[in-house]
């Protein structure tokens, strides 16, 4: 939950379901909605939230908080719906995210709990009981009041820790013999090793032929983005370097004082050590994620291999960073960190649900590890 300046009381917020005439408030929210820290981030859907909305599920609903007798939007929160495996079978499973206020809701806690209801409403007889969600580790606030069940609201079961990486890109000078560029040729076989290694995970995305070449599913993704590893005929393992910039960005709104004060000097010592700069307040972050990450048998030296190649490959790309994500107990992450120099995010996945039987639900899950997609959530 960020916070921005307030701009006075807000009396009887009306919540309801967004609109196509919300679309310019609601990418102002976003704007303004900065997670605090060192470097303050914006996550931003420019030019039109609802192309970032079609990567993250085949059914999306948006809530916002209006404020009474103008165009103001809020608050928001939405619920998309994806295919993902859930004990090696196909499921549908709702994800919450994009949960925004404003300070003036602070007082207004019933909306909260209002938003979770009526986002509730969506939910199809289809569909798992349950929803996942993810909040940054350190976002304490968010975390205790979520965690506290209050009446009116969902249960917010901790599931696992998701570590996210950010890598920077490296130069074009080494390169992998064994990775080669994916095509539309090897689709199907990208999609047999996406289906054969991600069913194995907990909640993993489901990833066909169809949806590889679907550009509302995949937008600005192509089969020339694929990194993988090859056995005759068939894909070992598989990356993606996913560009999103176009419609998904990170910007950076702001330092901390001491930071701000000395980012000059820092950035002069980051441009010694050939490592990305810290950009100006208002510019977004060069950034693309690794996507559609599987790997058969999760050989560490193999994905290794990937990323490197992706890296690479990168460099004079106008591309700074590479972005992606494992839980902390996949048995790979381990060898990454020791691979590539990464900043690492830790968030926390929840899964969340009313009181009751989805609770059963949950309980028959069995113990297979958690993978999500972060270049969808």
């Amino acid at each position: 939950m960020a916070r921005t300046l307030s701009q006075g009381p807000v009396t009887r917020p009306e919540l309801r379901p967004a609109r196509p005439a919300d679309a310019p408030a609601i990418r102002e929210l976003l704007r303004r909605q900065a997670m605090g820290g060192m470097i303050r981030l914006s996550l931003e859907r420019e030019p039109d939230h609802r192309i970032a909305a079609g990567v993250e599920g085949e059914r999306h609903h948006t809530f916002v908080v209006r404020e009474p007798g103008s165009d103001r939007i809020l608050g928001m929160g939405s619920r998309a719906v994806r295919r993902v495996w859930v004990n090696a079978r196909p499921a549908r499973l709702g994800y919450l995210a994009q949960l925004r206020r404003a300070p003036e809701l602070a007082r207004h806690r019933r909306l909260l709990a209002a938003g979770y209801a009526a986002s509730e409403k969506t939910r199809r007889d289809d569909e798992l009981p349950y929803d996942l969600t993810s909040i940054v580790a350190d976002n304490t606030a968010a975390r205790r009041l979520l965690e506290r069940a209050l009446p009116g609201m969902p249960i917010y079961r901790p599931l696992c820790e998701l570590v996210t990486l950010t890598i920077p890109v490296g130069s074009r000078r080494k390169r992998s013999g064994r990775v080669r560029r994916g095509s539309a040729d090897l689709l199907p076989a990208i999609a047999a090793c996406l289906e054969r290694n991600l069913r194995r995970y907990q909640f993993a995305p489901i990833w066909t032929v169809d949806d590889l070449r679907c550009p509302r599913r995949v937008p600005e993704l192509h089969p020339e983005d694929f990194f993988v590893t090859t056995d005759g005929d068939r894909v070992t393992g598989c990356l993606a370097r996913w560009d999103q910039r176009r419609f998904k960005q990170v910007v950076v709104r702001g330092y901390a004082p001491p930071l701000a004060r000395w980012r000059r000097l820092v950035n002069v010592a980051l441009a010694v050590g050939g490592r990305p700069r810290l950009p100006a307040p208002g510019r977004a972050l060069k950034l693309a994620y690794l996507s559609h990450l599987a790997v058969d048998d999760d050989c560490a030296e193999v994905l290794i291999e990937l990323i490197r190649a992706a890296r690479h490959q990168s460099a004079g790309m106008d591309l700074d960073y590479l972005v992606t994500g494992l839980t902390a107990a996949n048995p790979m992450l381990p060898a990454l960190r020791r691979a590539f120099p990464a900043r690492e995010l830790a968030s926390i996945l929840y899964l969340v649900h009313r009181p009751g039987a989805a609770a059963a639900a949950v309980d028959e899950l069995d113990g297979r590890l958690t993978h999500v997609e972060v270049a969808t959530l």
